[in-house]
């Protein structure tokens, strides 16, 4: 149990938390389906470890409002975008961390999509 990851969007925290920012995607994704007419009141975490100081399993509900899909929706619409404009994570520059080397030493384009795509290797 992290508090930090159940938290929405803020100032400081303008991401969210992680498990909060799963809970509205899970009501986006709920609202969407044609198929059945669910509305979601609200997304229940369970903890599978107990915590330490009492080993009891915490539960927390967390209630998603409509600002909420309204910012994750906003943060989906980035994502896509730097994705599309092919502006990915550089990772955090330390030089004994996996994804950083992955990086550095691994990521190449394939030329066939590169000429598909029309990327100069400067864009890389």
């Amino acid at each position: 149990y992290k508090k930090p990851k159940l938290s929405p969007s803020t100032d400081r925290q303008p991401e969210g938390g992680d498990y909060w920012r799963q809970i509205v995607f899970y009501k986006m994704l709920l609202q969407s389906d044609r198929k059945y007419n669910w509305d979601m009141g609200q997304g229940v975490i369970d903890y599978v470890e107990p915590d330490k100081k009492t080993g009891d399993f915490s539960r927390v509900a967390l209630e998603v409002s409509p600002a909420h899909i309204e910012k994750v929706g906003e943060q989906m619409l980035q994502v896509w975008q730097d994705i599309h404009d092919h502006k990915f994570d550089k990772g955090c520059g330390e030089d004994d961390c996996h994804w950083c080397q992955f990086i550095a030493n691994d990521y190449v384009i394939d030329p066939e999509l590169a000429e598909i795509e029309d990327i100069e290797p400067e864009d890389i």
